[in-house]
């Protein structure tokens, strides 16, 4: 079974996935001291230090990002198959499904397409220094800088990071939406807590938590050139070193600390183009040599990207 067999797979689970999927040993974020606005990028100092912010979908550029897709026939269809997990009788199940199907408008859709991409904290990495369309586009154009991290000093990326698959497609929630939809309608009519209904339905719903967040890891091809990693944080998951909440991760700002696996900082090849280079390289060694890692400068040579060693 290939990568994205096991990614689709509703068999597979979150936890198994990151465990059998090895990760490189270093990935990388491009960044910029400017801002693509042209004002100072004021976080700069403390990304490098090992401030990381996680980020929502719907704060990406790609307005399809993170995005759930649905079927509005295909969401009708999978109702009817799911709903023999109802109670009651046939009468009383088709009154249920006719409410059901009355609520699946655009607007129904877009809701929850929009709470999605509003609830899920990502992070965004790659696995090379010197892809010269990343720098390009993150690193105002290789003006910037790229943080180097070594996944094996920070657990997160052991057991919540994985890399993202390119497609042509984006991947249809239809089942996963009709099957939620057929849950939470069976739990009301029973008046039960969702933990009953946990018991009961145990193996559909531990399916279902594969399935939800599928997309996350879903791009299409255009994105394809920036190599993608993405790490990520529900509110709280299972995992095999316990259970992983999201507050013991995040602060007030949303950024985690990834302050003891940045092992590396390269500047891009235009960075001496900046006006103000000198003050901010100067600034760069001083929280290279406190971190005491390596510095380098990026320069062409014979038509190929090579790293200075500057520290």
């Amino acid at each position: 079974m290939n990568y994205e067999e096991a990614l689709l797979s509703p068999m597979i689970s979150w936890d198994s996935l990151t465990e059998c999927i090895k990760i490189p040993l270093k990935l990388y974020k491009y960044q910029s001291f400017i801002k693509m606005d042209g004002t100072d990028n004021t976080h700069w100092m403390s990304n490098m230090e090992g401030q990381f912010h996680m980020s929502l979908g719907c704060e990406f550029e790609d307005i399809n990002d993170c995005k759930p897709y649905f079927n509005k026939n295909s969401v009708i269809h999978h109702l009817y198959d799911s709903s023999t997990l109802l109670n009651g009788d046939v009468g009383t199940k088709l009154k249920i499904l006719v409410k059901l199907v009355y609520r699946l408008d655009n607007n129904y859709f877009d809701s929850v397409a929009s709470k999605y991409q509003s609830e899920i904290r990502i992070g965004c990495f790659t696995d090379l220094n010197d892809n010269e369309q990343m720098w390009k586009k993150y690193a105002y154009d290789k003006t910037g800088y790229c943080i180097e991290y070594d996944t094996s000093k920070n657990e997160l990326f052991q057991i919540s990071t994985l890399p993202v698959l390119y497609s042509t497609h984006f991947y249809d929630c239809s089942k996963t939406l009709a099957t939620l939809l057929i849950l939470e309608c069976n739990k009301q009519e029973k008046k039960e807590s969702l933990e009953n209904s946990i018991k009961t339905f145990e193996l559909i719903y531990r399916r279902l938590l594969k399935m939800v967040y599928i997309p996350l890891f879903i791009k299409q091809k255009y994105w394809e050139f920036e190599r993608e990693y993405r790490m990520f944080l529900l509110h709280h998951r299972n995992t095999r070193k316990g259970l992983l909440k999201d507050s013991a991760y995040l602060d007030t700002n949303y950024n985690i600390n990834l302050t003891n696996a940045v092992s590396a900082i390269y500047l891009g090849e235009n960075f001496t183009k900046l006006d103000n280079y000198r003050e901010l390289l100067n600034k760069v060694i001083e929280i290279c040599k406190m971190k005491q890692i390596g510095l380098f400068q990026k320069i062409v040579r014979d038509g190929k990207l090579e790293n200075i060693k500057i520290l």
